[in-house]
């Protein structure tokens, strides 16, 4: 569990709405998927896997949508079901072929680096919730710029049960001192859904991300976004609903 420098006072700035009820105080964010597209270089990861096992390569794109678990479920999902056995060599085999390379093609979505700025610059405190290695999305956050952003970053290594379990998002809440009525975690896939609402918070759903948008859709978040920009907008639009 990585607590940052970045700053939490909003955490006492945002005013409750006038019917007594808390505004969102706290942005809980998945990574890849929603603040960085980071699918090439797991891609080319994954494939060295598979050329270890005699394996063809899989296109970008039929990686992409299984980018969810972390290290474990992609490779789960990228091996033939007869190669169970390896899956735990295979998954730590594909950890150390994405430390080489995890900064080659990974960059920020459109508006990403802009929007956190002004969320933070309006009181908002942010954290990370990912499947991802804690390290490698920590030096992620430092390569792309964003590091101060967050008074928080959780991955795998930090709980017992990974996403779609709610434990990092109840990390987050109860270090921070935020009520489940007072954050929003934003993700790309149902596993992010199914976090947030194990959690108790609002949940808002990308459709730029790796989840495909019928299976967000019958998730039914509380929120979809067709882009990261839109977030504040759908922030105040929370803030003054009855």
């Amino acid at each position: 569990m990585e607590l940052s420098s970045a700053p939490t006072a909003g955490l006492g700035m945002r005013e409750a709405r006038s019917s007594g009820d808390p505004a969102v105080r706290l942005v809980i964010f998945d990574f890849d998927g929603v603040l960085a597209d980071t699918v090439e270089d797991i891609a080319d990861s994954a494939n060295a896997v598979r050329a270890t096992y005699g394996l063809r390569a899989i296109p970008v794109e039929g990686v992409r949508s299984v980018i969810r678990g972390g290290a474990e479920g992609i490779i789960r999902s990228l091996l033939p079901n007869d190669y169970a056995s390896e899956l735990c060599a295979a998954a730590s085999l594909f950890k150390a072929e994405y430390a080489k390379r995890y900064q080659a093609h990974a960059h920020l979505y459109p508006g990403v680096a802009e929007t956190l700025r002004d969320l933070q610059a309006d009181g908002l405190v942010m954290a990370i919730a990912t499947n991802k290695v804690e390290a490698v999305t920590r030096d992620l956050t430092r390569i792309l710029g964003i590091e101060r952003r967050f008074a928080m970053i959780v991955g795998p290594e930090s709980v017992r049960h990974r996403k779609p379990d709610p434990e990092a998002l109840e990390v987050i809440l109860e270090h921070l001192g935020v009520s489940p009525g007072e954050a929003i975690m934003v993700g790309d896939t149902t596993t992010d859904i199914e976090a947030g609402r194990g959690a108790h918070v609002v949940t808002c759903a990308v459709l730029y991300g790796y989840g495909s948008r019928e299976e967000i859709e019958a998730a039914k978040p509380d929120h979809l976004l067709e882009s990261f920009e839109r977030l504040p907008d759908l922030l105040e639009a929370i803030e003054r609903q009855p």
